[in-house]
């Protein structure tokens, strides 16, 4: 006889930076594909953010560029705390976004 898992959902924040060379239309196609990241893993997206333009510390190289600014995107969603790690995977390899943080929202 099997037992039934349960399932622990939790709600997470996702701050990502996107490069700064976007159009509004473009960055609109990225945050649906960020949210579509989300949805496909089992989340539900509850708020998305733009927090704007803003100079970072330092600079960051990926794939033979340099950022000294970015556009900061937050996200707020709920998700099965399983699927969070395929969540993670699917943002390393997403090409727009420059890093990402997630966490554990204090509810």
């Amino acid at each position: 006889m099997k037992i039934a898992q349960e399932t622990i959902t939790r709600l997470y924040e996702l701050t990502c930076l996107v490069a700064t060379e976007y159009t509004q239309a473009e960055l609109d196609k990225i945050k649906q594909k960020i949210s579509d990241v989300v949805t496909k893993n089992g989340g539900e997206v509850k708020e998305v953010e733009d927090w704007g333009k803003k100079e970072m510390a330092y600079t960051i190289r990926k794939e033979g560029k340099q950022y000294r600014e970015a556009r900061y995107l937050h996200f707020v969603f709920e998700s099965d705390a399983t699927q969070v790690t395929q969540t993670k995977e699917a943002m390393n390899i997403t090409d727009e976004i420059i890093r990402y943080l997630l966490i554990k929202s204090e509810e």
